[in-house]
């Protein structure tokens, strides 16, 4: 469906509407390709999720792809727990268990 604004705010439209990005685009598409680690960081509204958005389709049907956000999270770490546990190969090497955190008097700030 065409969009009757080309200036998207939210969402992704297609390629025929997503535009100025092609080397960042072929940057990622290599990357991913190549089996390297990437991490997009850049202030809101400068089109990262557009840009991943535009990646995937440029790799659909040629390998499986997953878009996850944080966003609605309240607990980043419990996310980020949760996410390794349904797509993170297992590790050959033995868990260690992590040192129980100290309980702070301070009330918890949840993150927006």
């Amino acid at each position: 469906m065409k969009p009757s604004n080309p200036f998207l705010v939210r969402g992704y439209a297609g390629p025929e509407f997503f535009c100025d990005r092609a080397a960042e685009t072929a940057s990622l598409v290599s990357s991913i390709e190549n089996d390297r680690d990437v991490t997009l960081i850049a202030p809101r509204r400068y089109g990262k999720t557009g840009l991943v958005h535009n990646v995937f389709h440029r790799l659909r049907g040629r390998m499986p792809t997953v878009y996850e956000t944080p966003s609605g999270w309240i607990v980043y770490d419990r996310f980020f727990g949760e996410w390794l546990a349904r797509f993170a190969p297992p590790s050959p090497l033995p868990r260690k268990r992590a040192a129980p955190r100290s309980r702070s008097k301070r009330p918890r700030r949840d993150i927006p």
